[in-house]
């Protein structure tokens, strides 16, 4: 009997046949002589007469491609597939090699939709990475001493030592981040602190705060916010009086640096900075004609009713220039009932609460 060095290559036939002609050539490049009737076939030839003799007495391995194309539309093995991996099984005990069958799976098929022959048979996954693959075949072949019928080609191994590392490797370069969270571009740089002028408050300064129609916090027994002492006043009303107490750079609060001003640690500086971000977040969504929905943590997300804007249409510019447009209210779906008459699944507005699509913002 002659010696067994041949890869035989079962595939589906067309839908697989670029992989499969991808794979021969890799494995000739590495030494192997392979068989697969994309290759081999080349017309008039009778190939079931060729497929036999070569399975039964030339085959060392048989790696066969397992993918959507494989199967029929009755989720069955296809004909010639079924019946090479039939003639394998059989050469697989003839040759008493456990590993003589290699499962070679190109798609995210089931493991469990896998022939009988197959199910406990440890196979290789395609399926992510190509390269990834051929390189565990490699493994397995060295570890089964299938014979080569020379030596491995230069490029081959170069090819398959780039490729490998890619697999695995985190490349450093720039890559732009696409991201659904605002980018806030400018800051105030001035926060103002008032406090009364002598006649003591009706309430407390976190309540005037809340009450404010321009974003404050209570700081102590002071009040805090961006705005200018006039702007404040009237946003605060006649019947809580202000005077200021003094003003503070910024970026100085933030680092817990407040002179005269009563004194706040970093972390609660950036609390109370943020409270008035989302403040000022809140008021314009609320001016612009959106809806809010209290969240489970007391905040508020913010979704789009009908006709806001005006043709429900969201207009913005992506990260490549381009304009671009998206609907943000409107009707979605429809469903069939079992008597035939057709309803509306969903009548609302996308980005509603009950949608799970919410505008929001974290600070």
């Amino acid at each position: 009997m002659s010696t067994r060095t041949k890869i035989f290559i079962s595939h589906a036939t067309p839908g697989d046949n670029a992989f499969a002609v991808w794979l021969s050539s890799r494995l000739s490049m590495a030494g192997f002589e392979v068989w697969c009737d994309a290759n081999k076939l080349l017309g008039g030839e009778d190939f079931w007469q060729e497929i036999e003799r070569t399975l039964r007495n030339e085959t060392a391995k048989f790696l066969i491609v397992i993918s959507g194309n494989a199967y029929s539309d009755s989720n069955v093995l296809r004909d010639g597939i079924a019946k090479e991996l039939a003639l394998a099984d059989i050469v697989k005990k003839q040759t008493q090699d456990p590993h003589f069958i290699i499962p070679v799976r190109l798609d995210k098929t089931s493991y469990g939709d896998f022939s009988i022959e197959l199910v406990r048979t440890n196979g290789v996954d395609c399926s992510a990475n190509w390269a990834a693959g051929l390189a565990r075949i490699l493994e397995i072949f060295e570890r089964d001493h299938v014979p080569r019928s020379n030596v491995v080609s230069p490029s081959l191994s170069a090819w398959r030592t780039v490729h490998q590392h890619h697999t695995r490797a985190i490349s450093d370069q720039a890559e732009e981040l696409q991201s659904n969270w605002l980018p806030i571009l400018s800051m105030p740089e001035t926060l103002y602190f008032y406090q009364s002028p002598g006649i003591a408050w009706s309430l407390e300064p976190r309540v005037i705060a809340s009450q404010s129609t321009l974003p404050a916090f209570a700081h102590g027994q002071l009040l805090a916010s961006f705005a200018r002492l006039e702007e404040m006043q009237e946003a605060v009303g006649p019947e809580f009086p202000l005077r200021e107490r003094g003003s503070l750079p910024l970026a100085k609060y933030l680092r817990g640096w407040t002179d005269h001003i009563l004194g706040v640690q970093p972390n609660d500086a950036r609390n109370q900075v943020s409270s008035l971000v989302r403040q000022a977040w809140d008021s314009r969504m609320r001016s612009m004609g959106l809806w809010d929905y209290d969240l489970a943590n007391g905040q508020l997300a913010w979704w789009f009713p009908k006709n806001v804007p005006e043709d429900g249409q969201l207009r913005f510019t992506d990260f490549n220039g381009k304009q671009r447009k998206r609907t943000s209210t409107g009707i979605k779906g429809q469903k069939l009932l079992p008597t035939g008459e057709t309803v509306v699944k969903i009548i609302g507005t996308l980005g509603s609460p009950h949608s799970r699509c919410l505008a929001s913002i974290a600070c």
